[in-house]
């Protein structure tokens, strides 16, 4: 029976380790030693801390803790481990805790399952969602160039003719700055367009919380005037930088303008604020819109849901931006009273998804 129940442990199709009480190796399982690339004499008998980076160390030392006296997580536990090639593997454990004769505590089981495609699909879905939210602002941006171009070629005539002439003089070098300024215009919007629309990086970076709200409000002008939406930024001079994938919170800022611009069909105000709380950051956009009825809002952040008429959504904004603030370590709250407006509410961590070191350790 003994080697029966070693050859399941072996061979399921799951990873599978067991250590003692002091976090020692004595169980490694083939689909572990696929999914790492360790093989079994690397990794039994050694520390399960030396496969967890740095930033995840505080959480596996917390649930085996939790564990041991009687106070395990029922949700699990999502920590990455380092693989032969350093590279970090997303694994969500289920943690167990094994007992002698005596009741007391002798080893840990640890069961977990790879999270790394589900992760891949998820940031294939957010890129796809992304490449559509642009689609949606093309109009916009398409607008948004239009008026510059207007003023450089109407002012370049104009120069051209006094230069033909011969009759330029210094009153026309205010309409050579408006060319300047226009040109400038253009290839900021352009610059940002390409940024936003190349594939995110997986690397978080120092991020400007401000200017990235800066630049999302830039790209949803044209929503904003479509729908006569007078808009407030009430953004923190003292906000430090965030550790953070910086198109994913562009997408963010993008997807909630948008939304809370549709919810003000006749007009309405629109307030982005940035804050400072302790070791977080929050970012808040608020409207005043028609609201969403509280049967509504324990479904806001399903995949599909959407109150929208057909064609105009695809229910997968919110659920993106939900899980763009899950994978930032932050948390996402809603308040709204039907007809009198909606406020999301998002809180950032500094330290963001964590560092991505890439030794073992």
């Amino acid at each position: 029976l003994k080697e029966y129940m070693e050859s399941i442990l072996e061979h399921a199709n799951a990873l599978i380790m067991v250590t003692d009480t002091n976090r020692q190796v004595l169980v490694y399982n083939e689909t572990a030693a696929r999914v790492l690339g360790f093989g079994k004499q690397e990794v039994l008998g050694q520390d399960l801390i030396r496969l967890v980076p740095p930033e995840d160390r505080d959480l596996l030392t917390t649930e085996i803790s939790r564990l041991i006296e009687g106070k395990p997580s029922e949700a699990g536990m999502e920590i990455h481990l380092r693989n032969r090639e350093g590279q970090l593997v997303q694994i969500v454990f289920h943690l167990a805790l094994l007992k002698d004769h005596r009741g007391d505590a002798d080893s840990i089981i640890l069961v977990g399952q790879d999270l790394t495609p589900l992760r891949r699909l998820e940031r294939q879905i957010i890129e796809a969602e992304k490449m559509a939210s642009l689609g949606k602002l093309a109009a916009g941006i398409v607008h948004e160039l239009n008026n510059p171009l207007t003023s450089i070629s109407v002012y370049a005539e104009y120069v051209l003719k006094k230069l033909e002439s011969g009759s330029l003089d210094s009153k026309d070098i205010e309409k050579v700055r408006k060319i300047l300024e226009g040109a400038n215009r253009i290839q900021k919007l352009t610059r940002d367009l390409v940024s936003y629309s190349r594939p995110a990086e997986e690397e978080p970076e120092l991020t400007d919380l401000n200017e990235v709200v800066r630049q999302g409000i830039s790209f949803c002008e044209h929503t904003i005037r479509k729908y006569d939406i007078v808009t407030n930024l009430e953004l923190a001079s003292d906000l430090p930088p965030l550790l953070a994938i910086r198109n994913q919170l562009l997408q963010v800022v993008i997807n909630l303008v948008t939304n809370s611009c549709q919810a003000m069909e006749g007009g309405g105000e629109l307030t982005v604020s940035t804050e400072r709380r302790n070791d977080h950051v929050l970012l808040q956009v608020a409207d005043t819109g028609v609201g969403i009825p509280d049967s509504h809002l324990n479904k806001l952040f399903e995949p599909f849901f959407t109150t929208k008429k057909s064609g105009q959504g695809t229910g997968l904004g919110l659920s993106i931006v939900a899980r763009i603030v899950e994978h930032h370590r932050g948390r996402i709250e809603v308040e709204s009273s039907s007809g009198e407006g909606t406020a999301f509410s998002i809180m950032l961590p500094l330290g963001g998804p964590g560092n991505h070191e890439k030794k073992y350790a």
